[in-house]
């Protein structure tokens, strides 16, 4: 028979009194202040896994659980775990979560959206930081050759809205180009930075939020392509709100969307049979879509040459007019009288056409993407990290 006699434990360490309590030891340490609890040495025969002598009796322990403090200290670390719960899903910790663990991208965007039409409704965000990761890619290594499909993608969609005729207006700025666009009953503004002085742009920081837009873009490329937008009529709009919210009170004001209709469609004719030639200049690629967009045909033999006064040869049957001739035709629905327009007589400026049935936007919101004024592209992005993007 023999052998060593097993005492009973009395007493527990710091560490283990913690972790029965599941508290940390700072807490641990208020509640034994709070109640006036000491520490205690306890001979070796306890065999106490603990780095020092220092132990707490059981029956302190049990006036602790008992305690009100550590009732209320329990509810606040529940609410501690509830708010780290959403947190998880706020982008920053997304983000980090896919950069160490290489996160499934299609599953975080599928579930956070209940329908394509909410996918389609939150572009806005996702194309402008794709615009702006492409302006400012040169200063970023590209190891994992994202920028060609982010320029693959931007390209695909610029092709999707310019054969559709879905841009709605547009408003050049000194920083860059905003678009409004309409697709069916949804409204999506983005930004196209142009020309700026952003410095210190890393793609490290950026890889998580490249990679999550990039993937929505591509998401909505597959099947906006697969689903029946028709821009000029408003057949149906009514029942496809209703279900896809299952709210059939969710109406759309007919008059107002045939108004739209009839902008619109006089919107898409209005280069019908031209000829126009764009001169090198910053805005030239947009120009271009709007040109096609509203039924233009881009050609060196042209009737309308486009440039910012740079004109190397001049033609007597060709009329040169300024850029803000082709933004405004298409914001106005109709040709501006081009006289008005033509190189020579000074720039006219670009009308703002930022106001809808169901909007007004600010000019300074407009002009820096921002609700605070003068500021720049980079602290957007600054915002937008801080920002919850999954709800």
């Amino acid at each position: 028979m023999g052998g060593r006699l097993k005492i009973p434990k009395t007493h527990i360490s710091i560490q283990k009194a913690c972790e029965e309590l599941k508290v940390t030891e700072d807490q641990f340490k208020k509640l034994i202040i709070h109640l006036n609890i000491r520490a205690e040495n306890v001979r070796s025969i306890y065999k106490l896994s603990c780095s020092d002598a220092n132990t707490y009796s059981l029956k302190d322990v049990n006036r602790i659980y008992n305690s009100r403090l550590y009732a209320t200290m329990q509810k606040n670390n529940q609410r501690e775990m509830e708010k780290k719960l959403w947190q998880g899903r706020n982008r920053d910790d997304i983000a980090d979560r896919m950069h160490d663990l290489d996160y499934d991208y299609v599953n975080v965007i599928s579930n956070k959206y209940a329908s394509f039409s909410d996918a389609v409704g939150d572009l806005g965000e996702t194309l402008t930081f794709l615009y702006i990761y492409q302006f400012f890619n040169k200063q970023m290594n590209d190891d994992e050759g994202l920028f060609g499909t982010v320029n693959a993608e931007l390209a695909k969609f610029e092709r999707f809205i310019t054969e559709n005729m879905l841009i709605k207006s547009v408003y050049p700025t000194k920083k860059g180009l905003h678009l409004l666009l309409r697709i069916g009953v949804i409204e999506i503004l983005f930004f196209v930075p142009l020309s700026s002085n952003f410095t210190d742009l890393r793609r490290k920081d950026l890889l998580p939020y490249i990679k999550l837009y990039m993937y929505h873009l591509m998401m909505v490329n597959c099947k906006i392509r697969n689903v029946n937008i028709d821009v000029l009529t408003n057949t149906s709009s009514k029942d496809v709100i209703g279900k896809e919210n299952g709210n059939a009170d969710k109406t759309v004001n007919k008059d107002r969307m045939g108004e739209d209709v009839k902008r619109c469609t006089k919107a898409n004719k209005i280069f019908q049979n031209l000829k126009i030639c764009i001169g090198g200049m910053v805005l030239a690629h947009w120009l271009k879509m709007l040109c096609l967009s509203a039924g233009g045909e881009i050609t060196d033999e042209c009737d309308y040459f486009v440039t910012e006064g740079k004109i190397d040869q001049l033609n007597g049957a060709v009329s040169y007019v300024h850029p803000s001739f082709i933004v405004n035709s298409y914001n106005q629905g109709s040709l501006v009288d081009k006289e008005e327009y033509l190189i020579g007589k000074g720039s006219v400026e670009y009308l703002y056409p930022f106001e809808s049935h169901n909007k007004k936007y600010d000019k300074d919101f407009i002009d820096t993407l921002s609700k605070t004024k003068r500021k720049n592209v980079s602290e957007y992005l600054e915002n937008i990290r801080k920002s919850t993007y999954f709800s």
